[in-house]
């Protein structure tokens, strides 16, 4: 009991963790760490949110899960997380391409060696990913107060050979962006 009061004192401390549930059967603690960001376009018409879930030990996934409004439903749009949550000049001054392993080649969401900023395409206003491996909510690939950002076009994956393709995946302009960040903390 004590062993758990103080994780419990200091992963209060922190206030980085949504919720903590006790396995009492299996005597643990797990931790479960959860982000939001909040995008909008410059007018106020596309609005958004996506959510992100981490259960707090090293190697787990993260499930991302976002929801568009005011996009045409049959198209698809690109995806990132951008390397800053800078918006003193809206989506333009939040970087590129979040990519800690600084790999040279850019792949699409599916390859094993994508960058983490690589999230893929909204479809029907909907974004979904159960268990994305690259994106962290802590440790060197942390989102933590980086940029999210929804793009006019589809992210081709880098398969074409144009500078656009394999640079950003054909995304074109910033539709719409947040800042990802963690989420108040409460307890079960």
């Amino acid at each position: 009991m004590k062993r758990f009061l103080f994780i419990l004192s200091l992963l209060s401390a922190c206030n980085a963790f949504e919720t903590i549930i006790l396995n009492e059967s299996a005597g643990k603690t797990i931790a479960i760490v959860k982000a939001i960001a909040r995008l909008q376009s410059p007018d106020g018409t596309v609005k958004g949110i996506m959510e992100f879930t981490q259960p707090f030990h090293a190697g787990a996934p993260t499930q991302i899960n976002g929801t568009f409004k005011n996009l045409p439903e049959e198209d698809e749009f690109g995806i990132k997380i951008l390397q800053y949550g800078n918006m003193t000049n809206g989506c333009l001054s939040m970087g590129e391409e979040f990519n800690p392993e600084r790999f040279k080649k850019r792949y699409g969401p599916n390859h094993p060696n994508h960058w983490v900023g690589t999230l893929g395409n909204v479809k029907n206003q909907k974004y979904e990913n159960t268990r994305n491996h690259k994106v962290s909510l802590f440790g060197h690939r942390s989102v933590i107060g980086r940029g999210v950002v929804l793009y006019e076009n589809r992210d081709d994956g880098g398969v074409f050979s144009t500078f656009e393709s394999q640079s950003n995946g054909n995304v074109g302009r910033p539709v719409a962006c947040g800042i990802i960040g963690l989420i108040g903390t409460s307890f079960d």
